[in-house]
Formats: structure tokens, C-alpha cells, sequence
């Protein structure tokens, strides 16, 4: 097992853990501080251009790691199993984004 090996498999478990240790408090703050709060239905509504600012900020954070990542791959097999991942993240992220609609 090569340095380089190792450097990838380390980049994809701290960018999977990453991604879900933030997809966990957000919904942790979500379903926690809109219970305390009378007025929770117009918040959303008031927040709702700042909250996708940060999205597409995170998602475009979430892209450029995945596509460095897939630059420090070299192995055929390796990018291979990248972009698989990529693909099922992307899929999970397109569909919970549209069942927000």
C-alpha cells in the first residue's frame, strides 16, 4: 500500500465524515431551535436567500474536494471508485434538494 493510497482513503473518509457531521447539525439546529421559537414559519421564509447562498457555498465546497480528490487519484480503479462516489453523493444531494420543492 502506497503513500498516495493512503492519502485518498483518508481524503474520502474525512470528506464523508465532514459532509455528514455538517448534514447532522444542521438538522440537529433545525429540528432544536424552530421548536423554541412562536414565530417559526415566517423565519424560514425571511432567511430563505441567505440559507441558499450557504448551500451553494457548501455544495461548491463539497465539488471542489471531490474533483482535487479525484486529481490526487492515479490508479484507474481508484478514480473509478471516486467518481462512483461522487455520482451517489451528488444523487443523494439532487434529491434532497428536490424534495424541498
Amino acid at each position: 500500500m502506497t503513500i498516495a493510497t493512503l492519502k485518498a482513503g483518508l481524503i474520502g473518509v474525512l470528506l464523508g465524515s465532514g459532509a455528514c457531521v455538517a448534514l447532522l447539525s444542521i438538522a440537529w439546529l433545525a429540528t432544536h431551535s424552530l421548536n423554541f421559537w412562536p414565530e417559526w414559519p415566517r423565519i424560514p421564509r425571511a432567511l430563505s436567500g441567505y440559507l441558499a447562498c450557504w448551500r451553494v457555498l457548501l455544495y461548491s465546497l463539497i465539488s471542489a474536494s471531490w474533483w482535487r480528490a479525484f486529481r490526487m487519484q492515479r490508479s484507474t480503479e481508484g478514480r473509478r471508485r471516486l467518481q462512483y462516489r461522487a455520482l451517489v453523493g451528488s444523487s443523494a444531494i439532487a434529491l434532497v434538494e428536490l424534495t424541498r420543492l
